[in-house]
This record gives structure tokens, C-alpha cells and sequence, in this order.
């Protein structure tokens, strides 16, 4: 028994459907996962099966390890989301100014615009929190508690 027994049109189908930021349990508990793996489903190391097989074919997938060792496995990105995967080593780009224009040509560095990448995380399960629009709490994904966010006040 391996990674290698976990179908990846599976994986696809729900790495598909989970929001922008994801755990391995998010993926290894839903139940197409485990429907499909039903004799590797009570193994001891089923979880880490299907994070071996999220990082064997993360390029398939479109994703990024974003970090490893949450209570819930390792924490996932899929690269070219709206959450943004930036990269913090981006060399700014070079901007020449037309010599045209009755000024002396320069080069003006054009600093890169990095976003910063926040994961709210729940205390309780370590699943992930997303904003409930009509409330405007945050609840969890995985346990559904609800957290109500102070803004600093």
C-alpha cells in the first residue's frame, strides 16, 4: 500500500472544487477521496498517502506547498489563484522614460507589487476560515465554529 494506489483524476476533481488555500485532510476526508481509496480509507497512513500524492503530482494539480506540518497535513496553494501565490524574490523591472518627452532619459526602477498571502486558520481544528458574507463572521470550513473578528478594535 502507497501514494502511488491514489487516483489522480480523483485528486483533480477536488482540488477543483476547494477554495484557494487547502489542507491535505481537506482533500484526504472528502468523500470522493475516500470513496474511491475505500482500502486504503483506514489505513494509519492514509493522510500521508494523499499528501504524498499532492506533492508527487502538484504540477498536475496547478499547486504549492505552502506549509508543512498544520494539524490538518500540509497546507496548499493553487498557483495563479485570486489568493495570490507571489514569489518575494521578484527582481524589479526596468522602466526607460522617453528622451522625447524634453527630459533627460533615465531608468526608474518599478518596484514589484507583492501581496501578502493570509491564511486564517481555526484554533480548534486548524481547518480554514472563511468570511460568512451574511453574518460577516468567519466560520471553518472543517468544523464549522464560527469566529468574530475584532479588526484590531
Amino acid at each position: 500500500m502507497s501514494r502511488k494506489l491514489i487516483s489522480v483524476r480523483v485528486l483533480k476533481q477536488v482540488v477543483k472544487d476547494l477554495g484557494d488555500v487547502f489542507t491535505t485532510k481537506d482533500v484526504s476526508e472528502d468523500p470522493r477521496v475516500m470513496n474511491a481509496h475505500r482500502k486504503l480509507a483506514n489505513h494509519s497512513h492514509y493522510h500521508a498517502f494523499v499528501g504524498g500524492a499532492l506533492s508527487d503530482h502538484r504540477r498536475e494539480l496547478g499547486i504549492d506547498e505552502l506549509q508543512k506540518n498544520t494539524p490538518r497535513g500540509s497546507r496548499w496553494g493553487k498557483k495563479g489563484s485570486q489568493s495570490g501565490i507571489f514569489q518575494a524574490n521578484q527582481q524589479p523591472r526596468l522602466k526607460q522614460v522617453d528622451p522625447d518627452q524634453g527630459r533627460k532619459a533615465v531608468e526608474h526602477f518599478q518596484e514589484p507589487k507583492v501581496e501578502k498571502l493570509v491564511s486564517l486558520v481555526c484554533p480548534s481544528c486548524g481547518g480554514n476560515l472563511k468570511k460568512d458574507p451574511a453574518t460577516r463572521h468567519y466560520v471553518c470550513s472543517h468544523c464549522r465554529n464560527e469566529y468574530i473578528a475584532n479588526h484590531g478594535r
